[in-house]
């Protein structure tokens, strides 16, 4: 389940609340080995997770999708 879209920042709160619930809850269970939460000047805050694939090139979470790629 991916978490984004144009929300109020009350609502984009909460929302990366639950999406960081998520994250760890997929670390505690297994199905992720760790997961991070980066932040672009562009995009905002990221949520990835990792597997034993590595990294998953989908986030979970982005704050600004709308925004595009972050080159930072």
């Amino acid at each position: 389940m991916t978490f984004h879209g144009n929300e109020t920042p009350a609502r984009q709160s909460g929302i990366l609340t639950t999406a960081l619930e998520k994250a760890k809850s997929s670390v505690a269970e297994g199905g992720s080995l760790a997961y991070r939460v980066d932040e672009c000047p562009i995009r905002g805050k990221i949520i990835n997770l990792a597997t034993a694939n590595g990294w998953s090139p989908y986030p979970l979470y982005i704050e600004r999708p709308e925004h595009g790629a972050c080159h930072a």
